[in-house]
């Protein structure tokens, strides 16, 4: 009898017909015979499966009956009559819930103008363990149920400690017990199938370690209940740039050199963008064009350490020349590095433009002292979204020095949790 219904099942009823029923399993449409075994749900949980009606006839079909008839069970469908046009499809959420051990079945019923199709459903409802989970990730019912085990350095490993609890009356069989995803293993625990005692607890241990920065999934699988895992790679944070110029008295229509270095040596490869900026001190003068990088005439100019390295090269150079102008003022340069993203097994989502925006906003606020001469927002802005639409993640190293010149007055130092002004002054300019 049992390999009838095994036949049956591969067998879908719906062949001859115009109306054809299929179970998705992700993208693939599975044909449902005469049953449909959700198998083991556990007490409580909600479990749903996406049902697709395919028009696999050379005319229309009306659907005037689609019905799960059974305890537990539940349809998420449009309202009747709807019409499938030929070669056309329909989805529909198939659901079921409930709280008491026992095995469950419904009549799922569809009808048309031009044929119908039936299949019974069965779920089998078990009371599974409690799973506790402690500090530092934290656990969320969801759903989907999942546990987050946060922020963790690239190279570095994160462990999280768990309880199962058997709850009931009886000795509980767990025979479903593994984790799956890139950088998500169990490294202390039983070995599936074991036995948990009425009332007794087991404790295990999962790891999440990753090699390279990005954001990772997977999943912990216990009988009847999965639970989604994530967290979440970053590299090692890098030291603030230092920006360095020649020395001697700072004037006007100089030449004058800028170097950058890395106090100690970089983790990872990095490249970015090295800015000037002026701030005149006269209020009729709005700018000087005169101050800009020699190589290129412009204010910008791309910079690139190499992991391992202090030196940052600026514009594949150990230095740049800049012209100081004429005009009296400060010059400031600002620099803001990204990294490539990692990509690999396991890295899952992207950064949206939300998120560059939320990164501008951030730097905005915290390096404002040193980006207002430097980067215009718009300049910021679009660096920054450019930059994650290109799969960069933006690294909180900004750094920047001013030069006053034609002016006696000392600029102060300004203090930011992530950026680094240093100043120098020159003699006055004499007037002209």
């Amino acid at each position: 009898m049992k390999h009838v219904l095994v036949l049956a099942f591969l067998l879908p009823l719906t062949a001859q017909a115009q109306l054809a029923l299929f179970a998705m399993n992700g993208s693939t449409e599975v044909p449902i015979g005469a049953t449909l075994d959700l198998g083991k749900v556990a007490a409580g949980d909600t479990f749903s499966v996406r049902i697709r009606l395919r028009n696999t006839g050379p005319s229309k079909v009306d659907i005037t009956r689609f019905s799960a008839d059974g305890t537990g069970f539940t349809l998420d469908r449009p309202s009747l009559p709807f019409p499938i046009a030929p070669g056309s499809a329909q989805d529909v959420l198939l659901s079921f819930n409930a709280s008491i051990p026992a095995l469950y079945s419904a009549n799922l019923q569809v009808n048309t103008s031009a044929n119908s199709v039936s299949a019974i459903v069965l779920a089998t409802v078990v009371v599974g363990p409690v799973l506790t989970v402690f500090p530092a990730c934290t656990g969320s019912d969801g759903p989907p149920a999942s546990i987050d085990f946060g922020r963790v350095q690239a190279g570095q490993a994160r462990l999280c400690n768990f309880y199962l609890r058997n709850a009931s009356t009886q000795e509980m069989t767990i025979a479903t017990f593994r984790v799956t995803g890139s950088g998500f293993q169990i490294s202390t625990g039983p070995k599936a199938p074991f036995k948990i005692a009425a009332g007794d607890t087991t404790a295990f241990v999962i790891t999440f370690s990753a090699n390279a920065a990005g954001l990772y999934s997977g999943a912990l699988a216990i009988e009847a209940r999965t639970y989604v895992l994530t967290g979440a790679a970053f590299d090692t944070p890098l030291p603030k740039p230092l920006i360095e110029f020649d020395a001697g008295p700072i004037q006007s229509a100089q030449q004058r050199r800028l170097t950058m270095r890395l106090p100690t040596a970089a983790s990872a490869s990095v490249s970015g963008i090295l800015n000037l900026g002026f701030l005149p001190d006269a209020t009729l003068v709005a700018d000087d064009p005169a101050i800009v990088f020699l190589a290129t005439g412009t204010r910008s100019l791309p910079f690139s350490v190499s992991q391992g390295s202090t030196q940052i090269l600026i514009n594949s150079g150990t230095s740049a020349l800049f012209q100081t102008g004429t005009s009296s003022g400060r010059i400031r340069a600002c620099s803001v590095t990204s990294r490539p993203r990692a990509s690999g097994s396991g890295i899952v989502g992207s950064v949206s433009r939300a998120a560059a925006q939320a990164w501008k906003t951030i730097f905005a606020a915290s390096l404002a002292p040193c980006v207002a001469m430097c980067a215009p927002t718009d300049a910021l802005d679009t660096e920054l979204i450019s930059g994650t639409q290109r799969g960069l993640r933006a690294a909180a190293s900004w750094s920047g020095w001013v030069i006053a010149y034609g002016s006696p007055e000392v600029t102060s130092p300004r203090a930011s949790n992530t950026s680094s002004c240093a100043t120098a002054t020159s003699s006055a300019i004499p007037p002209r």
